[in-house]
């Protein structure tokens, strides 16, 4: 997702939206990659917004101080909208570890108490790519 997104926003494409409908939980991983594509996008005059957000995700979100920076919207029926799956390809360990990290990271930047619940793990990262 954050090389799609990265390429779009090279592209002139500011705007996303997120459906999680069919999601069932948010990994701090996927909530700090939101945070991260949120200010990205921002700076070149976008948005990023979540719509079909449950009640336990918006939870999550708020916990970590995620639903600060995302626009979390109410229901939309995206029947009416034309997708197309994108053909994820899977990231090298080092690209996944680089990227777990700054998602981590953006979580601890925008809110201080993140640090007590990632700075253990990020620390044991920053060791682990440097190992």
């Amino acid at each position: 997702m954050m090389d799609f997104t990265s390429d779009m926003l090279a592209n002139g494409l500011s705007n996303f939206i997120f459906d999680l409908s069919c999601c069932k939980g948010l990994d701090s991983t996927f909530m700090g990659a939101m945070v991260g594509l949120a200010a990205a996008s921002e700076e070149q005059g976008g948005k990023t917004s979540l719509v079909n957000v449950s009640s336990s995700n918006l939870e999550l979100l708020q916990i970590v101080g995620a639903d600060r920076f995302l626009r979390v919207k109410g229901e939309y029926k995206m029947a009416d909208l034309e997708m197309e799956p994108l053909d994820a390809g899977t990231p090298s360990p080092e690209r996944r570890l680089t990227l777990v990290k700054q998602a981590h990271e953006h979580l601890v930047d925008i809110d201080h108490r993140n640090e007590a619940r990632f700075g253990n793990f990020l620390r044991q990262l920053s060791k682990e790519m440097t190992d």
